[in-house]
């Protein structure tokens, strides 16, 4: 049995297949955590507010992670661990392999939604219009709806597809790159989301794709941002793990 305490906007896989904030959850919540091979769910034991400082991570490639400065994540399942107090803050270039913790990088659990052609067409022309508009200073940002993860494998196969017809996406505010992330992940997409020389404090905003299916799990950097103002939750569970976002922490 473990606890961690995250932010209040911090996203978590359900066993719905609906990605919810913590504020959203409840102890009927179904979450997941890891057996050494797959991703299994777990109930919630217990959630609370509760008073706490605040940081938030950001990996290598694009995953958000608010959480406790006390926090650890998995480094290698039942074996290491990586303390969030000790990981580099620096250039992604420079990043050593000995900080890098385990993330969900194909899980194939979707949701029920089956969307028609011409809604799929409607949907992702709203999504994709400013991927041809050259931002100013990063003012440029486009929002990925939660909506999208109520989709069957169908749909979101056929959404997706089109928003990466280039192999690229991009604009994306933090948030929505951790949440397209979570999508890709269901289809096992492998994805790209650096740019060398950026700093933590300077994530990209884009998504790359090449198509090509990947383990259930890989392995990413995480770096520190900064601290955060939010109301924490302390979640409790049965479990010694428990992926946050799609990231697998040591709880």
């Amino acid at each position: 049995m473990g606890k961690i305490t995250v932010g209040s906007s911090q996203l978590f896989l359900t066993d719905t297949a609906n990605i919810l904030k913590a504020s959203e959850l409840t102890k009927s919540s179904m979450l997941f955590c890891f057996n050494g091979d797959n991703f299994i769910k777990i109930p919630i034991t217990s959630i609370n507010k509760k008073q706490s400082i605040l940081n938030k991570y950001t990996s290598s490639h694009g995953r958000i992670l608010k959480t406790s400065p006390d926090t650890k994540i998995v480094k290698k399942y039942g074996h290491s661990i990586v303390d969030l107090q000790n990981v580099y803050n620096g250039y992604f270039r420079e990043i050593v392999n000995e900080i890098r913790g385990v993330v969900c990088s194909n899980f194939p659990i979707f949701g029920v939604r089956s969307l028609s052609k011409d809604y799929v067409n409607y949907l992702t022309k709203s999504l994709a219009y400013k991927q041809k508009i050259r931002p100013h200073r990063g003012l440029v940002k486009q929002t990925i709806p939660r909506y999208l993860s109520k989709m069957n494998s169908s749909s979101l196969s056929k959404v997706l597809s089109i928003l990466f017809k280039d192999m690229y996406f991009k604009h994306m505010d933090e948030g929505s790159k951790d949440l397209l992330i979570l999508l890709c992940s269901r289809l096992g997409l492998s994805i790209n989301g650096t740019t060398l020389g950026h700093k933590a404090t300077k994530q990209s905003g884009s998504l790359k794709v090449d198509g090509k299916k990947q383990d259930v799990i890989r392995k990413e950097s995480i770096i520190p941002i900064g601290s955060i103002e939010e109301q924490a939750y302390e979640i409790e569970t049965e479990s010694e793990t428990l992926l946050v976002g799609s990231i697998l922490c040591q709880i």
